[in-house]
């Protein structure tokens, strides 16, 4: 990296916890990327930001990141999982696979909701099993969500199981992250391009529907589906 560039870095701070990472310099980089990508041009970040960019795209920044992965600390595995993927770098699909078992549910939590936005079809079998098994709820949610990309008829059964059984912590006012089985019933509706729980907006974002939320309704159009899917197959 080009001293100057580091030098730069110095405005951002190690994240807390990242005593154990061995690559420090890299985490600094991909997460002070992030922050930039937001700023405005007139922004006294936004040429760091630049240059970050073009910086973790090179042959020096590619290494690091492939190397990342292996790294000891969650958060830069994770997060060079996740531009390995979203590069759909060779060999992305090998290491989507090896980090959805990760011992750390935040590297299996982001390496799944990567896949929500960049599918591979050869994580589909993984997914199915973190949605209905996964120590983590939210692990549970994020693959949950990601199955909304990936074939409807292995998919609906799973996620009409959840809305009707995943219940972990649906209650708990401490969570503050939508439950699995909430989770469960908005990718539902994504797979099944309806708006009975949310309307989906350009970027990814998404809002309350025009109507009332309607459990119901997504259920039975689910079930018909699925039927609809099964008689296909026969």
């Amino acid at each position: 990296m080009d001293p100057d560039l580091e030098l730069a870095l110095n405005d951002f701070d190690a994240p807390p916890g990242s005593e154990d990472c061995a690559d420090i310099l890299l985490l600094r980089a991909i997460k002070a990327r992030m922050f930039c990508m937001y700023l405005e041009p007139d922004s006294p970040h936004y040429e760091l930001g630049v240059k970050l960019k073009a910086w973790l795209r090179s042959s020096e920044g590619m290494t690091r990141i492939r190397r990342g992965i292996e790294d000891p600390h969650p958060e830069l595995r994770g997060l060079c999982g996740r531009l390995l993927i979203l590069k759909k770098e060779p060999g992305a699909e090998t290491t989507a696979l090896k980090m959805l078992s990760d011992p750390a549910w935040e590297v299996r939590e982001l390496i799944c909701e990567t896949l929500h936005s960049s599918p591979l079809a050869n994580c589909e079998d993984r997914l199915l099993e973190l949605a209905q098994r996964d120590d983590s709820f939210v692990v549970r949610g994020r693959a949950a969500k990601a199955l909304a990309r990936c074939s409807r008829v292995r998919a609906i059964p799973v996620l009409l199981a959840m809305m009707e059984s995943d219940h972990e912590v649906d209650s708990d006012p401490d969570v503050l992250i939508p439950p699995p089985s909430s989770v469960a019933a908005s990718a539902l509706d994504e797979l099944l391009h309806t708006n009975w729980v949310e309307t989906r907006l350009p970027g990814g974002t998404a809002t309350f529907p025009p109507g009332i939320i309607d459990l119901d309704r997504l259920k039975e159009q689910a079930i018909l589906e699925l039927d609809r899917l099964r008689r296909l197959e026969r």
